[in-house]
């Protein structure tokens, strides 16, 4: 299966995180939350979610909507993160062989968000409304192992125009 990504790189792969000494893979990918939320109609987090527990339960590894707007509560102080709205991709090395599917899976959700805004951007338009309409997602970070995991495929072109 063939990864299909927006058409912009991932930022350089960053340095190992570890949990309690074990290695992780991890991959952040970046939703345009603030384009989007001018659409009052278009609710990205929850069409974003609706797949992710399922192809995180599948792929056996740990998917997240994290970030302003995610609905996440985190930490001790069980709030949202203080970051950009992202999906986080998180699986330890002895599970690498299931990272890069994962990450497809997800890709391919974002890719059907991304079309279910392009078409509600259309309907719009032909009620006569100016819309403006942007990318939903954009690749973000990954660590480095994350970079090996997927095969060097970091930065492919995108089939899709916006």
């Amino acid at each position: 299966m063939e990864v299909v990504m927006a058409n912009r790189c991932a930022k350089q792969p960053s340095g190992r995180q570890t949990k309690g000494g074990r290695t992780r893979l991890w991959y952040h990918l970046f939703l345009n939350m603030n384009e989007v939320m001018d659409h009052d109609n278009f609710h990205l987090a929850s069409k974003v979610t609706s797949q992710l527990d399922h192809i995180s339960e599948q792929a056996g590894i740990t998917i997240k909507l994290r970030g302003k707007g995610s609905g996440n509560k985190e930490g001790e102080r069980n709030k949202e993160a203080i970051i950009p709205l992202l999906v986080s991709i998180i699986s330890d090395e002895n599970v690498a062989e299931k990272f890069e599917p994962a990450v497809n899976l997800v890709i391919q959700q974002l890719q059907k968000v991304e079309e279910l805004f392009r078409q509600y951007c259309d309907e719009e338009r032909k009620l006569g409304k100016d819309i403006v309409r942007t990318s939903v997602w954009e690749i973000g970070e990954m660590s480095k192992d994350a970079a090996t995991a997927l095969s060097g495929e970091v930065c492919l072109e995108s089939t899709q125009s916006l």
